[in-house]
């Protein structure tokens, strides 16, 4: 699977909805999808282990930027 990145979507496992992914202004970095916490990889922060899996993470069209490492 793709690393994340601000403002990509993805599909999380038992949502039949895309979910924005929004950038936390953290080092390392820490992405949000609604209430769940995502390292760069899509994997749930150890907090929340019951966060949902990402099954698959959509490019937005020209839009959106790398996470800077």
């Amino acid at each position: 699977m793709d690393k994340l990145y601000d403002c990509c979507w993805v599909e999380l496992e038992g949502d039949m909805r895309p979910q924005l992914v929004i950038r936390k202004r953290l080092k390392p970095a820490i992405y949000a999808v609604g209430e769940w916490l995502y390292a760069e990889c899509g994997s749930p922060l150890s907090h929340n282990p019951e966060a949902p899996r990402i099954l698959s993470i959509q490019a937005p069209l020209g839009h959106g930027r790398r996470a800077s490492r």
